[in-house]
């Protein structure tokens, strides 16, 4: 079975690929050393590929954030009046 949509052409542009010494790496995916020059295989993905692992997670956590109520107008607006009296301040509504 090949994969015809493969973008990645060599291990070098491969999202698994981590670069060791002059000319050759190894590749994350499958735990061996490799060459940067050498022919994708067929698990090889681009290094800025969508990581489809974590898209539940992503989904599951966005509804779970609580957005911070938004005030009237009235509220942010409302005057206090300071009382200064020696060492203490006071409020008057």
């Amino acid at each position: 079975m090949t994969n015809q949509n493969c973008i990645t052409s060599a291990c070098r542009y491969c999202r698994f690929y981590r670069p060791e010494g002059l000319h050759g790496g190894a590749c994350q995916q499958l735990g061996v050393s490799v060459r940067s020059e050498w022919k994708a295989c067929q698990l090889g993905l681009p290094a800025f590929a969508n990581n489809w692992e974590n898209a539940e997670e992503l989904a599951t956590a966005n509804r779970q954030v609580e957005l911070p109520q938004v005030r009237h107008h009235q509220e942010l607006t409302a005057t206090v009046d300071l009382e200064l009296s020696g060492n203490s301040i006071g409020i008057n509504n």
